[in-house]
């Protein structure tokens, strides 16, 4: 029996995805279905398919969309991330409507499959543009039946956006294009229930000659070519990169900060599907019309039933579930034959836990053979994984590839590290391509190339890695391989502080401080400086640089309060010495001792300035010489500090010895 793509899609969230499509050269669709709608070609009447509510995330086909909106498709993710309008009735490329970010590519093993469409419901559901587009005179009883040859995916490694980052003509956007499938297709009306091969779906659509079958037929790409494909390729074949199914993230209110390394081991497959539906064999349909379907990860028994007719993503969920004995008993022997159930069925986590297992024995054996056979069958399970189309996996499983002496597990291989790693950049994992850019940029492992780091990180940037969006400012700032350029730095530094990068708010504002390659604003120098220091958190360096604003009266009223509050809230590089400073000498404020000493305590205890421990303690002899003693005690047992020693003698106490 042929093996359901369930066990192919499922494995891999569609997260890493994108698209590209033949274009119009290209074997393009054989014909285009006439105006009835996609109800009338079923059979159906138009209340017989509820406008079910989509999930907030979605795969749908887009086999059913026209070539020019393929090619418009095409279009909007070579300039950046493609948005839509996603609802229940139909999906619409918003052409006009810009987000930022790119794509990469990674082949994959080749996998063939062949859906049936037979109802409303689930036309509407995996080719919701067919509600308005696909027609076709046939009889009730009839199917869609869709053959399928995946051969890669592209993917953007941004994993949200937020709604302000749009730009241009947006109105009507919730989601945005994490990634697709590619390969070739072929669709024709069918008798429901009866599956012919791919070949035979191909060769149909192709020799389809009369009026009526021409109304039905569609196809993209050659079934050939896509034979020819291999999982290494850095680029899909020609007249085999047509648009398959697109993996869709809906837009957010504003981006969270983050750090772009999100992959825990035990992540569960998402229900791509509408409310009331579920995921079977690569289609969304209601759970009566199938035999199988991915389960409800919370839902153990759902779980065993489906797990036990065969669905791999169901087997992965309930395994989680044995390995951590929730709803279910603790069996780590029945969790291990579980994701072996899973992994042979193409899902990627479940053939990285079984090599985790492994690894475990590895560690455990006495033999060495025992110790090298399970090596070796764990890193077989890994690249597995990887083949598989997990970017985390890819990334992960690199650093075994450059362990050396006590830690070395895997030979030494430090080509095949980098291959990994950009691997998992083309699949849309952010934090490999930081890593891979860390490569480039020190020549490590590869071979030293900063422009192409340069575009890597642009792509962890584009993926929420706040720090390498600081590192494209930096390189600009410096002038770093690229011409020095203050408007390029300030975008990057902005864009990191609007993800949390306080750090990166001090850069831009510097610059504008500075007049660094832009015109001086002080102005603009006082807000970047304020988002990097705000009143619930702060950042060293931003409240730093404010606090000397005040102090001096640059593009604000001098105010040594405030510059003292500042210095205090940042504390770090002499900023607290300079807060207890200000309200000691009473400078622009009434002489406050407390206040001092409060800085000075910090600035010494917390961050180990011994200047401030200095100040600390002259101010405390004027006050009370025991308290001053004490504190050079503790210091000078503390820190080893010899001018803390020092004073604790000469007030006539004894230091430790050494």
């Amino acid at each position: 029996m042929k093996r359901s793509l369930i066990g192919w899609f499922a494995g891999v969230s569609l997260s890493s995805l994108s698209m590209v499509s033949c274009g119009p050269g290209a074997a393009g669709e054989a014909v285009r279905p006439a105006d009835p709608t996609a109800k009338g070609a079923l059979g159906e009447a138009e209340a017989d398919a509820p406008c079910r509510s989509v999930a907030s995330y979605g795969e749908p086909l887009v086999v059913d969309w026209k070539s020019n909106e393929r090619l418009d498709l095409e279009v909007a993710m070579k300039d950046g991330v493609a948005v839509v309008a996603y609802d229940c009735k139909t999906i619409k490329l918003l052409k006009a409507c810009k987000l930022g970010g790119s794509y990469g590519f990674a082949g994959v093993s080749r996998k063939e499959d062949v859906i049936q469409i037979t109802s409303s419901d689930e036309l509407a559901a995996n080719l919701p543009l067919s509600s308005v587009t696909l027609g076709g005179e046939v009889k009730r009883g009839s199917s869609i039946d869709l053959a399928l040859i995946l051969v890669g995916k592209k993917g953007t490694t941004v994993a949200e956006a937020g709604k302000p980052e749009l730009t241009g003509s947006c109105d009507g956007a919730t989601h945005f294009v994490k990634g697709a499938f590619v390969g070739a297709f072929a669709m024709a009306t069918g008798t429901n229930g009866k599956v012919r091969a791919v070949a035979e779906m191909f060769g149909a659509s192709a020799s389809a000659a009369s009026a009526s079958e021409k109304k039905t037929a569609n196809k993209d790409g050659d079934l050939e070519a896509c034979r020819k494909a291999t999982a290494d390729a850095a680029s899909p074949p020609d007249q085999c990169q047509a648009a398959i199914r697109v993996e869709l993230v809906p837009l957010v209110a504003e981006r969270a900060a983050g750090d772009g390394k999100a992959g825990a081991k035990e992540e569960g497959l998402k229900n791509p599907c509408p409310q009331g539906m579920v995921l079977s064999g690569g289609k969304c349909s209601t759970p009566e019309k199938v035999e199988t379907h991915l389960c409800d990860p919370k839902n153990a028994k759902e779980c065993v039933e489906q797990c036990d007719k065969g669905d791999p993503g169901s087997c992965l969920h309930l395994a989680y579930l044995h390995r951590s004995g929730k709803d279910v008993p603790k069996d780590i022997e029945k969790a291990s034959s579980l994701f072996q159930k899973s992994c042979d069925g193409g899902v990627a986590r479940a053939c990285y836990a079984k090599g985790d297992e492994l690894m475990v024995v590895r560690m455990n054996a006495k033999d060495e053979g025992a110790k090298t056979e399970a090596r070796i069958k764990a890193e077989q399970y890994y690249n597995k994984a990887c083949e598989l189309g997990d970017g985390w996996v890819c990334w992960n499983i690199a650093d075994w590839y450059l362990r050396e002496g006590s830690l070395a597990v895997f030979p030494k291989d430090p080509a095949r590290a980098a291959s990994l790693v950009r691997r998992g950049c083309n699949l849309g994992y952010a934090y490999s391509c930081s890593t891979l850019a860390g490569m480039l940029i020190k020549g490590e492992h590869t071979t030293k190339d900063v422009p192409a780091a340069l575009d890597l990180l642009r792509r962890a940037c584009d993926g929420g890695r706040l720090e390498d969006c600081e590192a494209i400012g930096n390189v600009y700032r410096k002038g770093e391989a690229v011409p020095k350029d203050g408007n390029k730095a300030i975008e990057s530094y902005t864009r990191s502080c609007r993800m949390g990068g306080m750090r990166a708010c001090n850069s831009a504002g510097v610059i504008y401080a500075k007049g660094d390659g832009v015109p001086k604003d002080l102005n603009k120098a006082r807000e970047m400086y304020e988002k990097g220091c705000p009143v619930e958190s702060y950042g060293y360096d931003a409240c730093n640089s404010l606090g000397e604003m005040y102090e001096k009266g640059e593009g604000v009223a001098k105010d040594k309060g405030r510059a003292a509050e500042l210095f205090m809230k940042s504390c770090g590089s002499g900023a607290c010495l300079r807060s207890g400073a200000i309200w000691e000498k009473g400078d622009g404020v009434k002489a406050d001792a407390e206040k001092a000493l409060a800085a000075y305590h910090k600035g010494c205890h917390n961050m180990g300035d011994m200047k401030a421990c200095v100040a600390e303690g002259k101010l405390l002899e004027k006050q009370d010489k025991e308290k001053a003693k004490a504190l050079y005690e503790d210091v000078c047992k503390r820190m080893r500090d010899k001018a803390m020693c020092d004073s604790l003698k000469r007030l006539g106490g004894t230091p430790p010895a050494k």
